[in-house]
């Protein structure tokens, strides 16, 4: 995990999660095997991120959103 993460309430991080720096996860978010959530980005609440996603840096996630595997 990188310098400065936020990570909410509720959260569920499964293991090998990559967390970029300044990256902050709202609560209830559930993040599956080997997902990377890229420097500077936000997850918004509620939302299901599946395996191996790569979320890049700088990128905005809404309230309640799906991520498929492989995305």
């Amino acid at each position: 995990m990188a310098h400065a993460v936020s990570i909410g309430t509720g959260c569920i991080v499964a293991p090998y999660t990559v967390f970029g720096a300044h990256s902050a996860i709202a609560d209830y978010v559930m993040i599956n095997m080997a997902a990377t959530i890229g420097h500077d980005s936000g997850i918004g609440e509620g939302t299901t991120i599946s395996c191996q996603c790569d979320i890049m840096g700088y990128a905005s996630i809404g309230v309640q959103c799906f991520l498929g595997g492989n995305s």
